[in-house]
């Protein structure tokens, strides 16, 4: 029998090399839709580790409501999908510009539909 998959790593992090200098704390564009946080500095060329889950703290752009999907736009999160590419769900949320709020990474709130099937087979 062939195996379809090989398990390699939990995933919560994943090695990234960088095409510039990256601060700590930092978010990296992996791909549409995937972002990772730099768990330290990263020289241009050098390879280091990017966390992919988590929850993070990241300055608001406006107003945004709990459960709301945001999108990383001039190092602020908007819950305008015209603003950016989406980086993950608020957990917290944002009355005005400036305010911090709490990030789930690379996660989105199920759909309605979808919440209702997930919540009938637990």
């Amino acid at each position: 029998m062939s195996r379809t998959a090989t398990y390699v790593q939990q995933g919560t992090r994943i090695n990234y090399t960088a095409g510039s200098d990256i601060a700590a704390g930092t978010p990296v564009k992996i791909a549409n839709g995937l972002y990772g946080i730099a768990d330290r500095d990263i020289a241009n060329g050098e390879t280091g580790a990017l966390t992919i889950e988590g929850v993070y703290r990241f300055t608001a752009a406006g107003a945004i409501t709990t459960g709301t999907p945001v999108y990383l736009s001039s190092g602020k999160v908007t819950s305008s999908a015209g603003e950016g590419t989406c980086i993950g769900v608020a957990l917290e949320a944002a009355t005005q510009d400036g305010d911090e709020i709490l990030v789930k990474l690379n996660t989105l709130p199920l759909a309605p539909a979808a919440a209702a099937a997930s919540n009938a087979t637990t």
